[in-house]
C-alpha cells in the first residue's frame, strides 16, 4: 500500500511541471552544497566545455582545476604565515616599548624621589618639608586647593610642635617632682631641694 501511495505521489508530481522544476532545482542546490569549492569549479568548467569528466579533455580540465586550487591554498597559507609573523613581531615590539617605558618611568620616579629627599633635607621650614613630601599628591590640586592644604599642613605642624613642647615640659615637671620627693625622703632641706630643682630646669 505504501509503495502504491509513493507511486501515486510521483505521478502527481510528474503531472505538475512547476513543482517538478522546483524539486530539481532544490536537489541541484543540495548537491552543490555537499561538494567542495574545487568540485563545484570543476563542474562549472566541464559544463562550459561541454565535455564529460571521463574524456581526455575532462581529465585535463580536472588536472588544471586541481593545480589551481593547490596554488591558491599555498598562496593563502603563505599569506596567513606572513600575517601571523607580522602580528607576532608587532606584539613583541609593543611589549618591548612598554617594558622600556616602564624602566624609564622607574628611573624618573627614583630621580624625583631623590630630588624630593634632598629638598626636604635642605629646608628648615617644617611646613615646606611636608609640602615637598606631598608634592606628587598636590600636583593634581588647583591653586585654591593647594592654599587650603598648605594651611591645614601648617596647622598640623603647629599642633605637633605644641604637643612636642607639652610632652617635653611634662617630662621636666615629672623629673622635678621626682627630685623633690626623693630629696625630701632623704631628709634634705625643702628650700634647698626646690632651689636645686629650679636651677636644673633652667
Amino acid at each position: 500500500a505504501a509503495i502504491a501511495g509513493l507511486g501515486s505521489q510521483q505521478e502527481a508530481l510528474g503531472s505538475n511541471p512547476a513543482a517538478t522544476g522546483v524539486i530539481r532545482g532544490l536537489e541541484q542546490e543540495i548537491d552543490a552544497l555537499s561538494k567542495t569549492a574545487e568540485q563545484r569549479r570543476l563542474d562549472q568548467e566541464l559544463k562550459k566545455a561541454g565535455v564529460a569528466l571521463a574524456s581526455q579533455e575532462g581529465q585535463s580540465i580536472a588536472n588544471n582545476v586541481r593545480q589551481l586550487f593547490e596554488r591558491k591554498a599555498a598562496i593563502e597559507a603563505e599569506e596567513e604565515a606572513r600575517r601571523k609573523a607580522e602580528l607576532a613581531a608587532n606584539r613583541a615590539a609593543a611589549r618591548g616599548i612598554r617594558e622600556q617605558d616602564t624602566a624609564r618611568q622607574r628611573v624618573q620616579d627614583l630621580s624625583t624621589a631623590l630630588d624630593d629627599e634632598l629638598a626636604i633635607l635642605r629646608t628648615s621650614d617644617p611646613v615646606m618639608r611636608e609640602m615637598i613630601r606631598l608634592r606628587h599628591i598636590l600636583a593634581a590640586a588647583t591653586d585654591e586647593e593647594r592654599a587650603i592644604l598648605e594651611k591645614k599642613i601648617e596647622l598640623n605642624v603647629l599642633e605637633a610642635e605644641a604637643y612636642s613642647d607639652f610632652q617635653e615640659n611634662a617630662a621636666i615637671v615629672r623629673g622635678a617632682v621626682s627630685d623633690i620627693v626623693s630629696g625630701l625622703r632623704n631628709g634634705e632641706n625643702a628650700f634647698e631641694v626646690l632651689a636645686d630643682t629650679a636651677l636644673r630646669a633652667l
